[in-house]
């Protein structure tokens, strides 16, 4: 569904409600596109990550972590492999409302291993 101008949007508004009570699962934002003035809505299965790639650093070498992608979710595990710029990540399982700017922080047991801005999650 794309919203390209603001009255696009106040319909949406409006019809939330009655496309939740229509909808089999309720609704997500996934993302926006500025440049069509456009917003961008899915299931939650949608929002699911499973790749991650952070600019940052790895303080020291670590194949296997315990990924924290958000403040208040559960540690993922996940399999780390460095870049030039930061790492990327495999998690073992999807990670859901993951996003460019957040940080990634690796643990292994309770020492932070790495540290990272995130660029890209897919």
């Amino acid at each position: 569904m794309q919203l390209r101008s603001p009255h696009d949007r106040e319909i949406l508004r409006l019809a939330l409600p009655a496309l939740g009570a229509l909808a089999a699962e309720p609704l997500y934002v996934l993302g926006t596109r500025p440049s069509t003035n456009a917003v961008v809505v899915g299931s939650r299965a949608s929002l699911a990550r499973s790749r991650v790639t952070a600019r940052g650093r790895l303080y020291v070498e670590a194949e296997r972590v315990e990924a924290k992608l958000r403040y208040r979710s559960p540690a993922v595990p996940a399999r780390v492999e460095p870049t030039a710029r930061g790492f990327r990540l495999e998690l073992a399982e999807p990670a859901y409302g993951v996003a460019a700017g957040q940080a990634a922080v690796l643990y292994d047991g309770d020492t932070v291993v790495g540290y990272g801005l995130i660029t890209a999650s897919h």
